[in-house]
């Protein structure tokens, strides 16, 4: 993985612009958002964590998650 300053700055932007937010909607952008969502404390580790989780529901034969998980495709992490 390696770090890429435009993606950095549009990731700290549209964070940005959600803080306080009470839903969660990916932007339509160029880029795509991993989103993730907590009752409690949900540290950025914790967050990477779920995602990779994520991979036991994803079927690649098929190019598809499992029926009835919800998930997200990733193609890209940016600290």
């Amino acid at each position: 993985m390696t770090w890429d300053d435009t993606v950095a700055f549009y990731a700290r932007q549209y964070a940005n612009s959600h803080i306080g937010a009470r839903n969660m909607v990916h932007s339509g952008g160029s880029y795509g958002e991993n989103l993730a969502w907590s009752c409690g404390n949900l540290s950025g580790t914790d967050a990477v964590r779920m995602w990779v989780n994520e991979k036991a529901n994803y079927d690649h034969n098929s190019n598809s998650c499992a029926s009835r998980k919800v998930w997200t495709l990733h193609s890209r992490g940016v600290a």
